[in-house]
């Protein structure tokens, strides 16, 4: 099954750790560092009260981060009863804020905690004096924090939406694919029956010649025989590739009829009478050509034409070769600046299915001008 590709997502979406930890980072160093420079700087010990209340508060944050944001808002709230410089309290709220954002549910929750806390101890800290640019930074700051955060996991939401979506896309066109290959191997195997048919017909004929003739001409006795042989091998060979390829489907009618070679120069006739431009180039096929071969030439030929029809410029060439044991098709068609469809790419699918079910290999070629379908296969039937 496809897998959509996250290379070009952001690094906080492809892996959904990796902001957890920087906003961990960002919630505990201030917290720790702080501490540490209050006891360096030989203040009051009770000043680091603040740290160690927001890093319990951290430590919940996983566990329950609605009670965590309560915790963390008592941070600058206990400078009041302490006594004690709250600027570097009001700021662990700010810090932490990410943190227990993106593990709790609520963003508001964790905003007007802090805000509360903040405003409160800023605006009573200085009394009867009211510092105004302090208490507004400590809202604006939690605001921000929060804001960023929640802005962040919108994102994520929407990126994840959207990659669920492309998921949903990517394995409907698999199964889209994998139906267009089993009812292409269904068709093929309805043709494979027909030429099976058809060679079982003729051993018949074969041999009815054989038993009329087994007394009096021994020569056309034998030579009746030996065709009878061969066709016989020849249906062994196309109940295998039956075996190969059939698939079962309650009510299919696996009696349509086949093309072939034959009724090539019958299809681009159809094509130029629906005003197609076709040059053809058709040799004449020598020696005996294995039925599934016969079959599949038309059809590739046959789906050729029709894609050229529905995206090409309305002009085309069909070539056939013969070059010792090996049958080569080609069909070229300009591609229209703007076509009147887009394919699905099942027809080139099913195209390469047929063609490899006898043997054979498929080249297509796309250079943005031109397009091209090139089908070569041994007129045995056998291995190209």
């Amino acid at each position: 099954m496809a897998q959509i590709q996250t290379e070009s997502f952001p690094w906080w979406f492809r892996d959904p750790r990796r902001l957890d930890r920087v906003a961990l980072f960002i919630a505990v160093v201030p917290a720790l560092f702080g501490a540490v420079i209050l006891l360096i700087a030989d203040t009051s010990a009770l000043e680091t009260v603040p740290a160690v209340i927001a890093l319990v508060s951290i430590a919940l944050s996983r566990r329950d981060p609605r009670i965590a944001a309560f915790v963390v808002a008592l941070a600058p709230l206990v400078t009041l009863v302490l006594h004690v410089d709250p600027t570097f309290a009001w700021t662990l709220p700010i810090v932490a804020a990410p943190l227990l954002t993106l593990r709790g549910r609520s963003a508001m929750l964790v905003l007007w905690v802090a805000v509360v806390a903040n405003a409160t101890t800023t605006g009573l800290a200085n009394l009867p004096n009211f510092d105004g640019i302090t208490f507004a930074a400590s809202i604006l700051l939690v605001i921000a924090a929060v804001a960023t955060t929640a802005a962040l996991q919108k994102q994520i939401g929407y990126l994840t939406a959207m990659q669920d979506q492309a998921q949903r896309a990517l394995e409907a066109r698999d199964r889209e694919a994998e139906r267009s290959i089993i009812e292409e191997r269904l068709r093929i195997a309805r043709d494979l029956h027909d030429v099976v048919g058809h060679e079982v017909a003729l051993v018949s004929v074969q041999l009815s010649l054989a038993e009329v003739h087994a007394a009096r001409d021994e020569a056309k006795t034998r030579q009746a025989l030996g065709e009878a042989r061969g066709g016989i091998q020849s249906i062994l060979h196309e109940m295998q590739r039956i075996l190969e390829v059939l698939r079962f489907s309650e009510g299919e009618d696996a009696k349509r009829p086949t093309g072939d070679i034959r009724a090539v120069p019958a299809l681009i006739a159809s094509f130029r009478g629906i005003g197609m431009s076709l040059e053809a180039d058709l040799a004449n096929i020598e020696g005996r050509i294995d039925a599934a071969v016969d079959t599949a030439v038309y059809r590739v030929a046959q789906e050729s034409l029709t894609n050229a029809q529905k995206y090409g410029s309305g002009v085309a060439r069909i070539a056939l070769r013969q070059e010792h044991d090996v049958v080569e098709l080609r069909v070229e068609n300009r591609i229209a600046a703007e076509p009147q469809t887009h394919g699905s790419g099942f027809g080139l699918i099913g195209m390469r299915e047929r063609v490899e079910s006898a043997g054979g290999t498929l080249a297509i070629a796309n250079d943005g001008d031109r397009f091209s379908v090139v089908a070569r296969m041994r007129t045995t039937g056998e291995q190209l």
